[in-house]
This record gives C-alpha cells, structure tokens and sequence, in this order.
C-alpha cells in the first residue's frame, strides 16, 4: 500500500509529515491522507516532489515496484498507467483529499418569519458532493464559492430538469447582456432561470420552456431579485 512504502521511506529518511508537506508544498492534512489509507495513489508533481524527498524511485513509490533505491532519470515525472475497477466508499472520509473537492449541498426553504413580513430561509446541509479538483479548476471557480442546489420544476427544460442538481458559484452574480443561467430568489421565490441585462436598466428572466412565462423586472423593481450565482455545473437523469 501507498501508506506503508511512505512510512518505510520517512522512517529510513527521519522524515516527518511536516518535513515532507513541506517538501511536497502541500498542507500537513494531505500528508494525513496519504499516510492514514486515504489515498491510493501519487501522481505527478506530488510523486515526483516526494519520491526527491525520500530519495526513493518513483516508481517503486507509485507502484511497489522495483529497486526501492532512486533510479537514474527520476529527475523527470513519469505517468503511472493503471486499469482501476470502479470504486465504491462507504463514507466521505475515504475520499482521496489531495485530488477531491467537497462541494456543500444545501436543502432551501422559505418560511413567512415571525410574522413581520420577513422572510426567513431555512438551509438544511446535505452530505457534500465530491468533484476532482482538475474539474473544478476548469470551472474557474473557487471551491469556497461553490454550493449544489436541487432544481424544482421543468421551467428550464430541456436545459435543467425536476430533480437536477445544479452546482452554483456565489461570486459570479453579474448579468451579462448575452444572458446566463442564475439561482435567485424573486417575490419570495427560489428560481434557477436565464437571465438578461437589458439596456434600460431591466433584467429579462427567461425560462427555457416556451410553456412558462418569462417576463422582464423593471430597473424599480431590480433590487427585489437577490441573485444567489451563477450556475456552472448540472447533472441528473432528466431526458435519459
């Protein structure tokens, strides 16, 4: 295992995890990770940085394989090819933490409050959903930014359906002219519609399904929507 031929290396390097996260340029918890099982494998500028630290073979590192003393060329980062069964977790903590990214997914509700007239949101949290942090990179979105929200309704299909989950970024809410999919709340509303910046100062909310109205907000009436983000990401079964 990955964490066994780890704690052989530092013990033979007087290695500790600070020294090595230090060596890698990686957090103490991904160390953590790597040493307690969590992960199973190195890849890249992470096997290459402790394979250097440990003055062991990348290879034998990686894989088991091999001399476990360095090898000439273990300067260059090599790829590790692996036929890997799919795997299934029992829990979130058997996650790989240095390429997992854990995105809060959150139940919303509106309550009519304390009978003021405000309106109060209830926001239960849902297990967190795991993306590859290659993927959210891709996004260009901070994960910090990211909340997964459930779609209600066929307003925006064949684009969202009922039961789609949606994952929304919090600090992209500016409307473009050319228009974007936003999670916002509008006369006591959740919505997850299209949006328009119009020149008069109006935003057009747009559903996708001709069968639903979309209308246009005028510039006076603009600071009742509250837009939660942009959506940058969807999955679920709809149209399958």
């Amino acid at each position: 295992m990955l964490s066994e031929r780890l704690q052989l290396a530092m013990q033979r390097a007087g290695m500790i995890q600070a020294d090595l996260a230090r060596a890698c340029k990686v957090t103490p918890p991904s160390v953590n990770g790597w040493l307690s099982g969590k992960a199973k494998f190195l890849r890249g500028e992470n096997l290459l940085a402790a394979a250097k630290a440990l003055n062991v073979s990348q290879v034998w590192l990686a894989t088991g394989k091999g001399p476990m003393e360095r090898q000439p060329g273990d300067e260059q980062p090599i790829t590790v090819l692996s036929v890997r069964p799919i795997t299934t977790y029992d829990s979130l903590d058997e996650l790989e933490p240095e390429s997992t990214v854990l995105i809060t997914r959150i139940d919303v509700a509106l309550s009519a409050g304390s009978g003021n007239g405000e309106v109060e949101w209830y926001i239960e949290e849902r297990e967190p959903l795991p993306f590859e942090s290659s993927y959210i990179r891709k996004l260009r979105a901070k994960p910090k930014n990211l909340v997964a929200i459930k779609v209600d309704g066929d307003s925006m299909e064949p684009r969202l359906f009922d039961g789609d989950t949606v994952v929304v970024d919090r600090a992209d809410q500016r409307i473009p002219a050319n228009g974007g999919v936003f999670a916002l709340v509008y006369v006591k509303e959740m919505l997850v519609k299209r949006l328009f910046a119009l020149p008069n100062g109006s935003i057009s909310v747009v559903s996708d399904n001709t069968a639903h109205r979309s209308f246009d907000v005028p510039p006076e009436d603009v600071e009742r929507i509250s837009i939660i983000g942009r959506v940058k990401y969807r999955s679920g079964t709809g149209d399958f």
